[in-house]
């Protein structure tokens, strides 16, 4: 193991490098950005195809992916259908290694991503993200249900085939969430639980929501992430995303420094949509008890033991191209940046006068 010195400056380098990559990201997404008063479907389609798969490959880049070691239901392939993932929460570098595997099935145009609210406010990443149209959440449903219903209306609108990536439990793990989590759950009759937080039903709901009036629905694709080590061990508050015993968990500081583990299990199901919208609370009460078996099962075995016959590994691919398609892209962007700015000018007026009107429509309503 690096000592944690030598852990931090290996991660403030990687930072670094992805900060560096943002910045002229944001160029380049500016461009594209000057294309949604023309087509918002068609800027979408570019954004991710070109942006997102390129901030994937320069991530990846520099600190190659781990072999995910996948059991149960296949991934979706048809990128025409929307998706919904859902999965436990153990620690800050989850959505790296999901997003890895929706990248190795071809599913990355269509990403987005929910993150709290207060990641939109970091420089350079924070824009980059909000122009990837993150979906940032404040954890607070009087703030949040109007803005889901709103963005999700968007996609809806556009017939674009989002797969959007959902943690339910809101956090990742602490024994003080736990603690809370249990007495809720006690107090609730929903099921007690050790290795995971009781999910949360509304931001599920108000994403099925969305769908309940249009013909083609969302699958539901539930994954149950273990990492090398885990034994089960929940840090206290105070140690953030580092482990005393299970030291094969990864952060996104290991992954800033290139030291992430070799392997990460997934074990996938997938469920119609129907499964969940009947009733969301029990679905994800039944989902959950079942990754809390899945979790002792892999205290046990270090593997998903019971879906084994299933297992199979993938390798997301890895190269430079992508660093130099974003660099090359940016220099273009960079020229072109005097017609995009008053594009980009128009875009904001539009959506501000548009937003103004569906808030006073809903309100008369």
């Amino acid at each position: 193991m690096l000592n944690t010195s030598f852990l931090r400056l290996r991660a403030a380098l990687g930072a670094a490098w992805i900060f560096l990559n943002m910045a002229v990201l944001n160029l380049y997404q500016l461009w594209i950005m000057a294309f949604k008063p023309f087509g918002r479907r068609y800027a979408r389609q570019l954004m991710g195809t070109l942006c997102f798969q390129d901030w994937i490959d320069f991530t990846a880049f520099y600190s190659p992916s781990a072999t995910m070691v996948v059991t149960g239901d296949a991934m979706p392939k048809d990128t025409s259908v929307p998706v919904i993932f859902i999965a436990n929460h153990q620690v800050d570098a989850d959505w790296w290694y999901i997003l890895q595997l929706i990248q190795a099935h071809g599913g990355t145009p269509n990403v987005k991503i929910a993150m709290k609210d207060s990641l939109a406010k970091v420089p350079v990443f924070g824009w980059g993200m909000y122009m990837f149209e993150t979906l940032f959440l404040r954890r607070d449903l009087a703030h949040d249900k109007p803005h889901v219903q709103q963005y999700m209306e968007s996609f809806v609108e556009d017939a674009f085939p989002v797969w959007l990536m959902l943690f339910p439990e809101g956090t990742t793990i602490h024994t003080e969430y736990v603690t809370k989590s249990q007495n809720f759950a006690t107090a609730q009759g929903r099921p007690t639980l050790e290795r995971v937080l009781l999910p949360r039903a509304a931001g599920l709901q108000l994403l099925l929501d969305a769908y309940a009036n249009t013909d083609v629905k969302p699958e539901i694709y539930d994954i149950t992430i273990g990492y090398p080590s885990y034994s089960g061990e929940v840090p206290t508050y105070e140690m953030g995303y580092s482990r005393h015993i299970d030291v094969g968990v990864p952060s996104m500081q290991h992954v800033l420094a290139r030291t992430h583990p070799e392997h990460v299990h997934l074990h996938i199901t997938k469920h119609a949509f129907e499964d969940a919208n009947t009733n969301v609370e029990s679905f994800l009460d039944k989902q959950w008890l079942k990754k809390e078996a899945l979790l002792n099962e892999f205290i046990a075995h270090q593997e998903f033991a019971s879906a084994s016959a299933s297992r199979r590994c993938v390798t997301p691919e890895t190269n430079i191209w992508g660093t130099l398609r974003l660099w090359a892209g940016a220099a273009i962007s960079l020229v072109l940046l005097p017609v995009a700015l008053p594009c980009l000018l128009l875009c904001s007026t539009v959506a501000h006068v548009r937003n103004k009107t569906h808030t006073k429509s809903t309100k008369s309503a």
